[in-house]
């Protein structure tokens, strides 16, 4: 791989280790052990790789000096004290550009690689949206959105929009408008994807039957999409669910015709999907159907620790009544 103007990326002296450390392993025919043993604790002083030395003397069955040791880790974080005293200099008087630079040199001595951790992010949250775990991805997401570079996984547009989907399920309302709502990355791209804007900022503002409406137009991206398809019913209930929550969140009971109303749907849709979500147990509520009410279940702060009290408690004395069947007290 060629760096800048063709000059060749030196290869990463952690590599060069392994290979050495292998054939000091393996024995290998013409090795110069003598040699590689050299290189190796050279290469380990002159990068200050204190955790290192300790890994290979475990793995080669060196005898470890404890003097050594200390002493790389000293470096380390001499060097490391240095760069932390850099990016707040950059901080305090330098440009974006210099405060830039000084932070790539920590990551670097950090043994970090800013464009791979961030693509691995992308491609975690792959995997954790393929397996319906969509807290995980909508978590890489956001870590990674705004320096973005996995364009071989999938575009800019769609990392917002797997972003937005995936935190309007997961995150409550004041980190929804936090770290989505008001994200510049998300701002920059969500008004050019179709019904997503809408979508995010009207279950935000309460907006219910614009939700809805935005919501209906983005199912079928939804549905036609490799990693969200097989969850594409799944994904309908717990945005529905969630969006019941909330709004009866601000209410301790209201009117079956009133939910109707806020949502553009009738009364006895309201009625059918609020029993089959309460049943699951995925909305706090229950329907006075005479009354034509919806009653909110949420137990309020105080009586919900007293009731965590009492399990607590209930499983004190049945431990207590155990050990006494085991225990002779007499």
């Amino acid at each position: 791989m060629a760096g800048t103007d063709d000059v060749p990326v030196p290869q990463d002296y952690k590599l060069d280790l392994l290979r050495k450390k292998y054939l000091l392993q393996t024995h290998a025919e013409g090795a110069d052990e003598a040699v590689l043993r050299y290189d190796i604790e050279y290469q380990i002083t002159a990068h200050d790789a204190g955790a290192l030395y300790a890994h290979v003397c475990k793995e080669l069955q060196w005898e470890e000096s404890a003097g050594r040791l200390v002493g790389l880790q000293a470096a380390a974080a001499a060097k490391l004290s240095g760069l932390d005293a850099a990016v707040a200099a950059a901080e305090e008087t330098e440009g974006e550009m210099e405060l830039r630079a000084a932070l790539v040199a920590k990551a670097d001595a950090a043994g970090g690689d800013w464009e791979r951790r961030n693509k691995l992010k992308v491609y975690e949250a792959v995997e954790a949206m393929a397996t319906r775990r969509f807290d995980v991805a909508a978590k890489l997401l956001l870590d990674c959105i705004a320096t973005f570079s996995a364009t071989e996984v999938m575009s800019y547009e769609q990392c917002v929009f797997y972003t937005v989907l995936t935190a309007v399920l997961t995150l409550d309302r004041p980190s929804l408008k936090a770290k989505v709502i008001s994200s510049p990355e998300v701002l920059s791209v969500i008004d050019t994807i179709p019904h997503l804007s809408s979508f995010l900022n009207a279950l935000h503002d309460c907006k219910y039957a614009e939700f809805f409406r935005a919501f209906s137009g983005l199912l079928e991206s939804v549905r036609t999409d490799p990693y969200l398809h097989p969850h594409y019913r799944f994904f309908m209930r717990e945005v529905r669910a969630k969006a019941y929550s909330q709004f009866l969140e601000s209410y301790k009971s209201v009117t079956l015709d009133s939910m109707a109303r806020a949502f553009g749907v009738s009364s006895e849709f309201i009625d059918e999907e609020l029993a089959n979500f309460i049943v699951r147990g995925q909305v706090a509520a229950r329907i006075d159907r005479v009354a034509g009410v919806v009653q909110t279940t949420r137990p309020d702060a105080k009586n919900g620790l007293y009731q965590q009290t009492i399990k607590r408690g209930d499983a004190v004395l049945s431990r207590m009544q155990n050990l006494s069947k085991i225990i002779d007290v007499d």
